[in-house]
């Protein structure tokens, strides 16, 4: 019985068709021959059942068993370090600095470094502009998967740790395709993940990113690792936030923020390091600091909206930092419940930075703000705003008020916009008269 498998994405089928109908791509299906070879398998061969005693196994999440890279802004993200057979997964647009944290976060570590996209004399290079000890890295150009696994196997003394640079770049010989397709990357992502959870050896990969912002290749991949880490930011800005959209190994809700700079990332430990220094003299209408709790710390982002008359049928709305549905949602919001017509205004919502916005908390700041720049009313220069808006115009409690607000009094945000004293927007725009 024939068989035609996408080489695309994977997707199979009996019979050929012209059209993938799970990529959408075109004459990507190939009949699928000497599959038995390629597994390693006989038709028909069934393996071993084997069972183990939950009880009875080890435990690898323990703090003593973490490798600490020193950089506690990195280790927050992982959950306090590397754990033996921890698997990452880390995209960033080209030029964000994946490269150059990886190298400052593991020079204490023995790594092994894999790489498809550099060649060792530019990483070397980067190193010493970086001033960055690389005795305990190892540098290998292979980049066959079954090539690299047989090369591990036959260590005497395995590494603290793998860079896979970039897992695009990785190709299997079982599998057709070229490097970077969809069945290519979910094969040497499976081998892999295999050798690291045998080995007990923690491993990272370095995925590309769509121009969407996604990471590029099947969704599996993010499945079959421990931890996705994202490192965000603006090329043009200094700030690099990176943050965990899945971690087994420790919380989703760190974020380490790092600054760039001419001898490479900083930790960046204030929490007001994406606000303007606060200028009590001078105030400018649509300005607001939006105060959420990232993980166990309070951070403040400034928030600046502009509304301007329109000469356009369709007013137009760009919104940078932060959700776009969620600005359209909350514009409807202040419409509704404010009556303030917003058909005649452009508006434009940016948070300062170059970094993304995720916390509901955010809400109240970015009605101030629109409210503010509509009005031409400044805002308090410290005041706080934070708190989540229902669709009610009703003002809800975010994640950790409390030390939110506790933590903008004595930083000098001595004005706060909150659930405690704020019921609804109706509320909020009385006491911004």
């Amino acid at each position: 019985m024939s068989f035609f498998i996408c080489s695309s994405c994977g997707f199979g089928s009996a019979s050929f068709i012209g059209k993938c109908p799970d990529c959408g791509e075109w004459n990507t299906l190939k009949r699928a021959q000497g599959m038995e070879e390629k597994t390693g398998r006989k038709s028909g061969q069934t393996d071993s059942f084997q069972s183990t005693k939950l009880s009875e196994v080890k435990v690898m999440n323990k703090t003593g068993q973490r490798h600490s890279t020193g950089i506690h802004e990195f280790d927050r993200v992982l959950g306090g370090g590397f754990v033996p057979g921890h698997v990452v997964l880390l995209t960033g647009e080209p030029g964000i600095g994946k490269s150059t944290l990886l190298l400052q976060a593991l020079s204490k570590l023995t790594t092994l470094y894999i790489s498809g996209e550099e060649s060792a004399s530019q990483i070397k290079d980067r190193a010493d502009r970086l001033k960055v000890d690389v005795s305990k890295f190892v540098f290998s150009d292979t980049l066959q998967v079954e090539g690299i696994i047989s090369g591990i196997s036959a260590l005497t003394t395995f590494p603290d740790l793998i860079v896979i640079d970039s897992i695009q770049m990785i190709y299997s010989k079982l599998q057709e395709g070229t490097p970077g397709s969809v069945a290519q990357m979910r094969e040497c992502a499976l081998q892999l993940v295999r050798l690291a959870k045998e080995k007990h050896i923690a491993m990272i990969f370095i995925g590309h990113v769509t121009k969407d912002g996604d990471i590029a290749g099947p969704k599996i991949i993010e499945h079959m690792v421990d931890t996705v880490l994202s490192f965000e930011g603006e090329k043009v800005s200094h700030f690099r936030v990176l943050r965990a959209n899945k971690n087994r190994f420790g919380s989703t809700d760190e974020i380490g923020i790092f600054e760039m700079s001419g001898e490479g990332l900083k930790e960046v430990t204030n929490p007001l390091a994406f606000v303007q220094e606060i200028d009590t003299k001078s105030a400018t209408p649509g300005r607001a600091i939006a105060g959420v709790l990232e993980g166990k710390r309070p951070i403040f982002f400034e928030i600046q909206s502009l509304a301007s008359p329109t000469t356009l049928a369709m007013p137009r709305r760009v919104v940078n930092g932060v959700d776009y549905n969620k600005v359209q949602l909350l514009l409807a919001v202040i419409r509704k419940h404010l009556h303030i017509p917003l058909d005649g205004y452009d508006i434009y919502v940016n948070v300062i930075g170059g970094i993304k916005v995720e916390s509901p908390a955010a809400d109240l700041a970015i009605i101030a703000s629109v409210v503010s720049s509509v009005k031409e009313t400044p805002l308090p220069t410290t005041a706080l705003f934070t708190g989540e808006v229902g669709l009610l115009g009703e003002v809800r409690k975010g994640y950790g008020l409390d030390r939110v607000v506790a933590e903008a009094k004595r930083i000098g945000l001595t004005q706060t916009y909150s659930p405690t004293n704020i019921k609804t927007v109706r509320d909020l725009a009385q006491m911004l008269k």
